[in-house]
């Protein structure tokens, strides 16, 4: 998805159009966030076959994840290929830098502790307590602060913020293409390829008119299941993602791996069984603002802003 963002769009110093379009008026968020993918799209060092920048970076990331590196580890590996590679390479001094790179293009998650007991999340009005109201557990392993000042929660919720994803999906131009099928291209006939030939959706429609009147607007589907981390079945651990599904892209899409959005991590050791509406909460209240107010995002198919608004069906 990242390679398809940058598709068709080259930012030039001190324009805020997109070259090779007519007619191009993206807010200026788009233009920001295009440019970012521009730089970090340029290619590691001169000639480099195989790598830009951005894919580099993102290789690395997943090595850190794998191996369970330190942040103190990567900086030393980034200083010693930097050293190592020709002179002129674009490698990151740090992995902070690294790290800034992904939360600017949207690849960013927030860690928001959580009740042993599956009681509440430690947000909103709950955010500065140490201990649960509902059943008084501690929301520390350690009742002191460890050397480097910070307290260890038992239980800590990995989310990943909706909005900017949805935003990039239509400032992807080959994925934008594509999130009109429902309406656009799909038969109208008596089989049922796809959840628009459902009558729940077609009774969801008719509910709500306004929603449907934009095709753009996103229905999303909430799948999860708990697997073991560690692949070891001796261990009794597991661990749920709470995955959406983008209803708006045709069949042979929606249901591949590459365009699930993961968003979030439920943590272990046990499943969160009824409780699971506890952690769901953070994706609630997003999807509320969203169905609710919309975002403004920029349609790279039609070159033009637009109130994209999102539904959980």
């Amino acid at each position: 998805m990242l390679h398809d963002l940058g598709c068709g769009y080259k930012i030039n110093e001190g324009s805020e159009e997109c070259v090779g379009s007519s007619v191009s008026n993206p807010n200026k968020e788009a233009v920001d966030f295009y440019r970012l993918l521009g730089e970090a799209e340029q290619e590691l060092y001169p000639n480099c076959p195989n790598f830009s920048r951005l894919s580099f970076i993102a290789e690395l990331m997943n090595i850190k994840c794998l191996y369970g590196l330190s942040c103190k580890a990567m900086d030393a590996i980034l200083d010693l290929i930097a050293k190592v590679l020709p002179k002129g390479n674009k490698v990151l001094p740090s992995y902070y830098e690294a790290k800034k790179i992904f939360e600017t293009l949207g690849l960013k998650y927030e860690k928001i502790d959580a009740c042993p007991n599956d009681c509440i999340l430690y947000h909103g009005i709950y955010k500065d307590l140490d201990s649960c109201p509902v059943c008084g557990a501690c929301r520390w392993k350690n009742s002191e602060k460890q050397v480097t000042g910070k307290q260890i929660a038992y239980k800590i919720l990995r989310y990943l913020p909706l909005k900017d994803r949805v935003k990039r999906l239509y400032m992807s131009l080959k994925i934008a293409s594509e999130m009109e099928w429902h309406k656009e291209k799909c038969p109208s006939d008596e089989y049922m390829r796809h959840p628009a030939d459902s009558y729940a959706w077609k009774n969801f429609d008719s509910q709500h008119p306004l929603f449907a009147t934009d095709p753009r607007n996103i229905r999303l589907r909430l799948a999860s299941d708990g697997f073991n981390p560690f692949g070891n079945m001796s261990t009794s651990y597991s661990v749920w993602p709470i995955v959406l599904v983008n209803y708006n892209l045709p069949p042979w899409m929606c249901m591949k791996d590459p365009y699930f959005m993961l968003s979030m991590l439920i943590p272990g050791p046990k499943a969160p069984g009824n409780d699971i509406d506890v952690y769901l909460q953070p994706l609630i209240d997003e999807l509320k603002d969203l169905w609710e107010n919309g975002v403004e995002t920029y349609d790279a198919v039609s070159k033009s802003n637009f109130k994209l608004r999102v539904a959980l069906i």
